[in-house]
């Protein structure tokens, strides 16, 4: 069996820390914008925006809105204060590949 999942897109929003530990550790949950790799029926490009939580001792990698970023890591459930479940990306690795957005690309 494998759970792996890589994901490569732009930091749009960095969220505070949570207030709730993650096996001990504090969590940080960060936005991504990764367009798809087909055209929608006007032509042009959708973006999805996956939110990863990263946990705090890997946030000393540069990590500012607009970085283009790699992210390995797992997906998770796990309950929520309310007993609903949640479907997370529990990041594993980071690589920043572009620390700017391109000129004339909006974050």
């Amino acid at each position: 069996m494998l759970n792996q999942t890589i994901l490569i897109g732009r930091v749009t929003h960095i969220m505070s820390v949570d207030p709730i530990l993650y096996e001990g550790r504090s969590i940080r949950h960060v936005t991504l914008k990764i367009p798809r790799v087909y055209k929608n029926t006007e032509g042009t490009y959708d973006t999805d925006k996956i939110t990863v939580a990263i946990p705090e001792t890997m946030m000393h990698v540069a990590i500012a809105e607009g970085n283009l970023i790699a992210v390995k890591g797992r997906l998770e459930v796990f309950k929520t204060h309310m007993s609903a479940t949640q479907l997370t990306v529990m990041v594993e690795r980071i690589t920043t590949l572009s620390a700017t957005p391109p000129s004339g690309e909006k974050k």
